[in-house]
């Protein structure tokens, strides 16, 4: 595997030399195994820098992140579905973000790409390099819930990147479509894998709302989402292109998958990573599984109604000549995708529950109690 990194990281530099960077020379990939950062060895890749030389000069590239997996490696149950998720991230980089970037260009959103293929003795293995675009943009620890300047950061983004599919739909939205004609049903198979972990999660989440009266209309709505939680979640997590306001969606947006850029200890800007979900959806997905999955319900309670103007305001005014949704039509939209919130923070409290030993300060957060009062918020929200 050394040996493979090695040479995607020489491809990277052999990029650099056909942009007239001048004389360039590989010399090796440097691990960064700083963990405390979130940088270092990952269960599916390695973070680091790619040492090489201009002319004489020593240099060393922006942090970049290497993504691989072994499509014959028997020891991973769900090896075919990371599989297709990888090559759907592939697709998403080279054939959807050209289209996207004839609009207007996006790069300002979404890390610079590169990827390789190539036969190992573990099997064939596919290897994702994302270069950081610069020593400024980290990810976050996720050790707790955001803060309000994040979570606007955020979702002015993901309105932005909304607001690309808007104009797509208006300049060639036959072709707009074409471009998911390859997918993958990993979201599908993830589902079946945890359903039944999910669905005790929410049982025990469901029981202190049963002895809540002010909850006690809402218990049988919620036991039928328990029983039927596969076709709910499913449902959520997928959109007909006839639908009005469909958008391509990330379908896992949160604090994990972003990388920020800080001035003064404040996050001023933000890339976007782990494409390898995006789907056509209902608008509200990403917003509402951001919202529920990294704010507590302090910031809920306070800034709720502001995260939502954030969003609309960028996706209004991105394009200026975009027909939208009504603002109104927001909350609408996110009571779609509801479903697909309630399978991010049960998977995440199912795996709080679960682990025993050396948890990190995050999955204390994620305890039932946690995903009661989330029911109980959606339930006031009339989301649920």
């Amino acid at each position: 595997m050394d040996t493979f990194i090695s040479d995607l990281a020489e491809t990277y530099v052999t990029k650099l030399q056909k942009k007239g960077e001048g004389n360039l020379q590989f010399v090796e990939f440097k691990m960064d195994a700083n963990q405390e950062n979130n940088i270092g060895m990952h269960s599916d890749g390695v973070s680091g820098k790619i040492i090489y030389k201009i002319n004489d000069d020593l240099c060393e590239s922006e942090m970049v992140f290497v993504k691989f997996v072994s499509t014959e490696d028997p020891a991973h149950t769900y090896r075919p579905s990371v599989v297709a998720m990888f090559e759907t991230e592939i697709h998403f980089y080279t054939q959807v973000v050209p289209f996207l970037n004839s609009l207007r260009s996006i790069q300002h959103l979404i890390p610079t790409f590169l990827h390789n293929k190539k036969r190992t003795q573990q099997g064939d293995t596919i290897a994702i390099l994302f270069r950081h675009v610069g020593p400024q943009w980290v990810g976050n620890n996720f050790k707790s819930f955001l803060d309000y300047a994040h979570l606007s950061l955020m979702v002015r983004k993901i309105g932005e990147f909304h607001a690309y599919s808007f104009a797509a739909k208006s300049k060639d939205e036959s072709q707009f479509q074409k471009l998911l004609s390859f997918r993958n049903d990993s979201v599908t198979t993830a589902i079946e894998l945890f359903e039944v972990h999910m669905k005790r999660t929410l049982e025990r989440c469901l029981q202190p709302l049963r002895q809540n009266r002010q909850y006690v209309e809402a218990v049988p709505r919620l036991e039928k989402l328990v029983q039927n939680f596969k076709e709910y979640v499913c449902q959520s997590f997928t959109c007909s292109p006839e639908d009005q306001y469909y958008v391509l969606g990330h379908r896992s947006f949160n604090q994990s998958n972003v990388l920020f850029s800080y001035v003064d200890h404040r996050p001023v800007d933000m890339k976007i990573m782990d494409w390898q979900s995006a789907e056509f959806v209902s608008l509200g997905i990403d917003l509402i599984c951001l919202l529920y999955a990294d704010a507590s319900q302090q910031t809920r309670n306070e800034c709720w109604d502001q995260l939502l103007d954030d969003y609309y305001g960028s996706l209004k005014t991105t394009f200026d000549d975009n027909v939208v949704p009504s603002k109104d039509q927001i909350p609408k939209e996110m009571k779609k995708a509801v479903g697909a919130a309630i399978l991010l923070v049960t998977y995440r409290a199912n795996k709080s529950h679960l682990k025993t030993d050396s948890q990190d300060a995050s999955e204390t957060l994620w305890t039932d109690e946690w995903v009661t009062e989330i029911l109980k918020d959606m339930v006031d929200r009339s989301l649920l």
